[in-house]
């Protein structure tokens, strides 16, 4: 039965949807909250993601050392990746930054939850100096 063969998938591909979803939102809804109009926040969110991505495609890929590398925590699109090979066990894509890095894979689901938790947080802090 197929369901049974694929049960093991279940956790993996919940758990990444949730949290990579968590993650993006919380990163939009931090910048869109500090911007007094829709447009400079969909044009800030939408910068944030390339440039985020650009910059550590760029500092990890060029330069070798471990503070460069770091880099690669900056960019949502790989936290994304690094979680989702992670929660499968799998192997990053061919390309992908990384192998580069070279850091375990786990430590992107970690990021992602720490970035996560930052940007709600900083939605909150937000929220409350509106209601102030």
């Amino acid at each position: 039965d197929y369901l049974r063969d694929e049960s093991d998938l279940l956790l993996p591909i919940v758990g990444t949807a949730l949290l990579g979803s968590a993650l993006i939102a919380s990163i939009g809804a931090a910048i869109a909250a500090q911007t007094p109009q829709r447009a400079f926040a969909t044009v800030g969110i939408i910068a944030t993601f390339l440039l985020t991505s650009v910059i550590a495609g760029a500092l990890v890929s060029s330069i070798d050392s471990v503070y460069a590398r770091l880099a690669i925590y900056l960019s949502p699109a790989a936290l994304v990746e690094g979680l989702t090979s992670w929660m499968f066990v799998v192997e990053p894509n061919e390309g992908s930054l990384i192998p580069t890095a070279n850091f375990e894979l786990y430590t992107y689901a970690l990021a992602a939850m720490v970035v996560t938790v930052a940007c709600y947080l900083l939605l909150l802090r937000r929220y409350k100096a509106v209601q102030a």
